[in-house]
This record gives structure tokens, sequence and C-alpha cells, in this order.
């Protein structure tokens, strides 16, 4: 039972430690096409067909992003529920026991809610891109 509860610990604090590196993973991917979509909206001298792989790239990774958020959580969560089950049985219930009753922050739900801010923004852009181009007036032209 200790053994269990220990490595329950230990995959727990895992999760936390991937959730953040993935989290730093995909800002700097998306700063990064940030970066370059904005350099290029500056230069209208360049192709759009550029302009568009970015947007939609950036599109795909904050949607990721996103999801990857929504699994780290649950992985979190199961190795959470481990050690409450185990840690009656070891220790007690420490890790249960709330001693402070008011409002909690969850980071990970602020990232989470942070991330799908970011999959507006890139949809924003996107539709942005496409109104420029007439891009329904041609689909939808009879």
């Amino acid at each position: 039972l200790d053994q269990a509860y220990q490595r329950a610990w230990q995959n727990r604090d895992f999760e936390i430690y991937k959730f953040w590196s993935r989290a730093a993973y995909f800002w700097g991917f998306l700063v990064l096409i940030f970066g370059a979509y904005f350099a290029l909206d500056k230069d209208k001298s360049h192709n759009s067909e550029l302009e568009l792989y970015l947007l939609s790239l950036g599109l795909i990774c904050a949607f990721a992003w996103t999801f990857v958020i929504r699994g780290s959580k649950r992985w979190q969560e199961n190795w959470e529920a481990h050690v409450d089950f185990l840690e009656d049985f070891v220790s007690g219930p420490l890790y249960k026991t709330v001693f402070n009753r008011g409002r909690f922050y969850s980071v990970s739900k602020i990232n989470e809610i942070l991330s799908w801010l970011i999959c507006l923004v890139w949809s924003g852009l996107f539709f942005e891109f496409l109104l420029e181009r007439k891009f329904f007036k041609e689909i939808f032209e009879f």
C-alpha cells in the first residue's frame, strides 16, 4: 500500500510537471507563429498562401493545446483519485482535508480558458483573412 501510495504521488507530480512543460512548448510555438504571421501581415508583398498556412497552423496548434490541457488534467485527476483512495490506509486523510474553505482558483482551468481565447483569436484572424480575400463571395455566388 505504501509503495502504491508513493507511486501515485510521483505520477501525480509527474503529470503536473508535464502539464506545464507542454504548456511552455505550445506557448513558444504559438508565439513564433504569431510573430511570423504579423511580420507577414506588415509586408504586403508576400504570397497570401503563406499567410493562410500560418493561420491554419496557428489555429490547429491552438486547438491541439486546448485538448492537450484537457488530457493532461484528466491524467492528473486520475492519480489524485488514487492518492485519495490510498491515503486513508497510509497517512490518514491529509490530501483530502482542506481547512481553508475560501474560493480556490484552478491554474489549469485558467490555462484552459486562455487556450480557448487563443483559439478564438486565431479563428478571428482566419475569418478576417477569408473576408479580405472575398473568399465567401466566390463560394456563395450563384
